[in-house]
């Protein structure tokens, strides 16, 4: 979409604000600013476009409202000097809300019109200061316009767009601000003691150095602390220690390997102090390292009995890590005689049959490669619960179950979340929300093998429908089963829920409880979807056939824009690739496309199946290629536009009734299909069928 407004204010806008009396202090004419707001005149050279609605909104898709790049970087310029001028000023609260909320028009108009990486990070970049030094400035003054929540929200978002651009663009980009690059790494970095770890760290290469001051590349800081924003995605392999068979004798034999004669000599002759105290930093991140995996956030944040010894003794480090080091030879002297005299069975003369072990093959397949893809099921079977996960890898077409967790209530709904707030390190994590039977929402950790129980339990214990809430008035939960979830990628910290009680419920993450609750939808809420652009938008459809677009920003729980169809609502996703669509299934077959932009009326509906259609999913790298899944065992496979739907392939699978369907995040033609009977789960690879190919390849 091509912008052409030349104005910080579109003409239409100051017209339609001048007559309805709705001009802010600041836009107003010198003449006018003292007066009353309702006889207020705006300037138009005063005049900044308003932050009203959402990308729902018809009026602001037009071009003729839309600001290109120059007139946004203008504005952007226009209220950060306003705001530093203002800031030392009694008009300031009033100065902040304004900019706060004519900054959230620019970042509006630049999603609308889907602005290029590089003059979208250089917006940004002007920006988040203002955020950044707003937040502090607000705190510390106690400003009345200030909610910090929301502020909050803001930063995470200027950040994490800003940091999604930059992967766009050349890794020695000369656009790249380093300033806030260090923003962004300070900012994420949610582990209490990373910086002064570093600062020690700096220390001791000082020393090593003889040299007062030490100079690292910002590159080399970001991945000290672990949060490089190339790396965006959780770990997709574990982190083991192994101890190859001469390690293992040395250890059975009592050796240490740092005593040995040759390193003996080695620190005789060494005898530095800088490369002593060196030595000593890497034990004390021996230290650090330990104690990360036994303290990790949401898994409980464990006794911290070292901390309490050094600040009960007050020792320095060189005593406390002279006793660990005394502590550390006595057992390295005890080593394992008596408890094992070979390494293996292979040199033990009193084992006479060997048999061959699997132990390297099972560790293989334990192992989780960059280049696999997991995949979490939740199954049924009788009275028999399980989240099941699969590794599936494209190149070598492995596809085996990797672990499962016995689960105590029927799961209705899964949803991945990529947040931890456990991890003190980059704040990322590889977690799958389960919805139950029971109102609660349990969280699993897909990357921790054989745990009996999920790492944390959203609204646990059903609440009746007579005490929803504490005495206190905080939100508590569900009353009925959940039965839709939705992980917002924008604001990672937010989890929404939809459940039998008609209820959308938003989850704090960060503090394990709700944040917010919609009131009843006018029917169960079976499907929710996050917009993928606009961080505060929320798509839902109801068992009512209801369709509505919700606004978390509007605590009454007003819908944007709404639709009724017969039938009830299936799934919800919205177009990646138009974020102002989405499409809508429901139980009697049909397939419809709407615009966000015209409510109550669909841009095509199509009978796609015969009955319920449980699924519903679109690429994420092939722009049109959408997959269905339905009662009917059929998989059909469509090529849709903005105008029309064309059946490209259809298939039916032996495993019964389809439920569900998602295509893989890296594969554009990968599918995984869920349905009800034999093996339940199917992967399939759409590259391999004829009709499909020549479709996209047009």
């Amino acid at each position: 979409m091509t912008a052409t407004c030349q104005h910080m204010c579109p003409p239409s806008e100051v017209s339609f604000r001048n007559e309805n009396r709705l001009i802010h202090q600041l836009e107003a004419t010198t003449s006018t600013a003292s007066g009353k707001r309702s006889n207020f005149v705006g300037d138009p050279a005063k005049m900044v476009k308003e932050y009203t609605r959402s990308a729902a909104d018809t009026n602001h898709s037009k071009s003729s409202l839309l600001r290109p790049f120059s007139v946004l970087k203008r504005t952007i310029e226009y209220l950060t000097k306003l705001y530093d001028d203002l800031e030392s000023t009694e008009t300031f609260p009033s100065a902040f809300s304004f900019v706060s909320d004519r900054l959230r028009a620019v970042r509006q108009d630049m999603v609308m019109q889907r602005m290029p990486a590089g003059e979208s990070v250089e917006l940004l970049q002007l920006m988040i200061p203002f955020y950044l030094t707003s937040d502090y400035r607000c705190k510390t003054s106690r400003c009345v316009t200030y909610e910090w929540k929301l502020h909050a929200t803001q930063i995470e978002e200027c950040l994490c767009r800003w940091a999604e651009q930059v992967r766009q663009l050349p890794r020695e980009s000369p656009i790249i601000d380093e300033n806030v690059l260090m923003c962004f790494i300070l900012r994420q970095a949610q582990k209490s003691t990373a910086i002064q770890e570093l600062k020690e760290a700096l220390k001791v290469i000082s020393i090593g150095f003889k040299h007062p001051t030490a100079k690292l590349p910002l590159s080399m800081l970001s991945q000290w602390l672990g949060l490089d924003p190339e790396q965006a995605s959780p770990k997709k392999s574990r982190t083991k220690v192994k101890l190859d068979e001469a390690d293992l004798k040395k250890l059975i034999e009592g050796g240490d390997q740092e005593t040995s004669d040759q390193d003996s000599d080695d620190e005789k002759q060494e005898g530095d102090e800088g490369e002593e105290k060196a030595r000593r930093w890497e034990k004390c991140a021996l230290f650090g390292i330990f104690d990360h995996f036994q303290k990790k956030g949401l898994r409980g944040a464990g006794a911290e009995v070292e901390d309490e010894k050094m600040e009960e003794g007050g020792d320095t480090d060189e005593q406390y890590l002279k006793e660990y080091d005394d502590d550390h030879k006595e057992d390295n002297e005890r080593g394992m005689r008596g408890i094992a005299m070979y390494t293996s069975n292979q040199q033990d003369p009193y084992v006479t049959e060997h048999v061959d072990s699997d132990e390297e093959e099972e560790a293989d397949e334990i192992h989780v490669r960059p280049d696999d893809n997991m995949v979490a099921v939740a199954k049924i079977h009788r009275d028999e619960y399980t989240l099941e996960v699969y590794v599936y890898n494209e190149k070598d077409g492995d596809w085996y179950c990797h672990h499962d967790h016995i689960l105590d209530a029927p799961p209705l709904c899964l949803e991945h979340i990529e947040h931890d707030p456990g991890n003190d390190e980059t704040g990322k994590g590889n977690l799958v929300a389960v919805g139950t039977m029971k109102s609660e929402i349990h969280i699993w950790d897909l990357d921790i093998m054989n745990s009996v129980t999920p790492v944390v339990t959203l609204g646990k214990g059903a609440a009746s429908k007579s005490s929803r809430k504490k005495r206190d008035c905080s939100a508590q939960g569900h009353s009925d089963a959940v039965i839709s979830l939705s992980w917002n990628r924008l604001t990672s910290h937010v989890l929404a829920s939809g459940g039998a009680d008609q209820q959308v419920v938003l989850w704090d993450l960060d503090e394990a409880k709700a944040a917010q609750i919609f009131g009843a939808r006018g029917g169960e809420v079976q499907s929710i979807s996050w917009h993928p652009n606009e961080s505060t938008f929320l798509l839902l459809g109801t068992m009512k056939g209801l369709v509505q677009v919700l606004d978390c920003r509007e605590t009454n729980g007003t819908p944007s824009a709404e639709w009724k169809f017969g039938g009830q609502v299936e799934k919800v996703i919205w177009n990646h690739f138009n974020p102002f669509t989405a499409f809508v299934t429901t139980d009697d077959g049909h397939l419809r496309y709407l615009d966000m932009r015209k409510p109550g009326e669909a841009i095509f509906d199509a009978t796609a199946h015969e009955g319920a259609i449980g699924g519903i999913s679109l690429s994420a790298k092939t722009r049109g290629l959408l997959a269905t899944a339905g009662e009917d065992q059929m998989l059909n496979v469509w090529k849709a536009d903005e105008t029309s739907l064309t059946k490209v392939h259809s298939e039916k699978l032996s495993i019964g009734p389809l439920h569900c369907l998602q295509f893989n995040p890296d594969v554009a033609t990968v599918v995984s299909v869920g349905g009800s009977a034999s093996d339940l789960i199917r992967v399939m690879d759409l590259s391999k069928y004829e009709p499909v190919v020549s479709a996209f390849s047009q």
